[in-house]
Parts: C-alpha cells; sequence; structure tokens
C-alpha cells in the first residue's frame, strides 16, 4: 500500500474526536496547549489565525517545490481531484457522524475537511518536504483530540488541542 493509502486507512479508522475535552487522555512530544472548553475550541477554530497559519504552511510548501522542483509542484492539481473524490467523503462521512452524535458544533466539519486535504497533500510531497505542524495536527487527530487552534506567532506558537 502507498503512502496516501496508509494515510486514508489510519484515518478512516481514526477515533475522530472521541477525547475532545479529556485532557488526561493523551500527551505529546511538542509544545501544545489545552482550550479550556468548548465554547473557547469552536472560537480558536473559527479564527482567522487558526486559518492563517494552515495557509501560511501551505505557502511555505508551495515556495520549496516552486524553487526547488516545479515539476513536482505541476502534479497535485491530479492528485488533489483523487483526494476530493476518494479519500475526504469516506473519512468527512464518519467525521459528521461524530460530531453529531456528540453534539459538537458544525463548524468543526469544514475545519477538519480543509486540514485533511492538507494532511493528503503534505504527505504527497512527504519525499520532498516536511512540515512538523501538519504532522502534528495529524498526530492530535489520530489521538481523537481536535487540533482548533495556534497561540504565538508562526512556526514559534504552539497547536491548542480540544
Amino acid at each position: 500500500m502507498d503512502r496516501e493509502g496508509q494515510l486514508r486507512e489510519k484515518l478512516r479508522s481514526c477515533h475522530w474526536l472521541e477525547q475532545c475535552g479529556n485532557r488526561d487522555a493523551d500527551s505529546y512530544d511538542f509544545d501544545y496547549v489545552w482550550a479550556k472548553d468548548l465554547a473557547e475550541a469552536e472560537e480558536k477554530i473559527n479564527s482567522a489565525k487558526w486559518e492563517n497559519v494552515i495557509l501560511e504552511e501551505t505557502n511555505e510548501l508551495w515556495a520549496f517545490l516552486n524553487e526547488n522542483d516545479p515539476a513536482a509542484f505541476q502534479k497535485w492539481d491530479g492528485q488533489l481531484e483523487f483526494v476530493k473524490k476518494t479519500c475526504v467523503p469516506e473519512i468527512m462521512a464518519v467525521v459528521k457522524d461524530v460530531i453529531a452524535a456528540k453534539n459538537l458544533p458544525q463548524s468543526f466539519i469544514l475545519d477538519i475537511e480543509c486540514n485533511l486535504i492538507t494532511i493528503f497533500m503534505f504527505a504527497y510531497y512527504g519525499g520532498l518536504y516536511q512540515c512538523g505542524l501538519v504532522d502534528h495536527i495529524l498526530e492530535i487527530y489520530l489521538s481523537g483530540h481536535l487540533p482548533c487552534g495556534y497561540k504565538g506567532s508562526f512556526q514559534k506558537g504552539k497547536v491548542i488541542v480540544y
């Protein structure tokens, strides 16, 4: 199974959002902070800062590829179509069911979907470029928590976890 297939299987079988709000469940090998409650998690996940941090990481990847491997840069369009048609819908069906069952805010759905695409993109280019933040976001999801914000300045801050 290729890297994207392995990632897809991990995400499909992930225990999505089961540990939200549970601060005792896990600790991570990177700097993070806990959201104090669901209201803060919802506020942070909908913030421009969180969106901008993810966009900045993506821009760093695009700049690197454009400078170092322009041919690889062009290949993402075809892969993106596959990810959006095949991988994301089946994973998001599970996520939506969990959000409904746990009565979590619907605003989490769009953020998780965008982050999934970002995770697949960085996995696709994993042999060329590494991103600690996206790796941390994936680890948080796989642990059953929700990455929902960022505290501090770009590349020097901490992920906020709910």
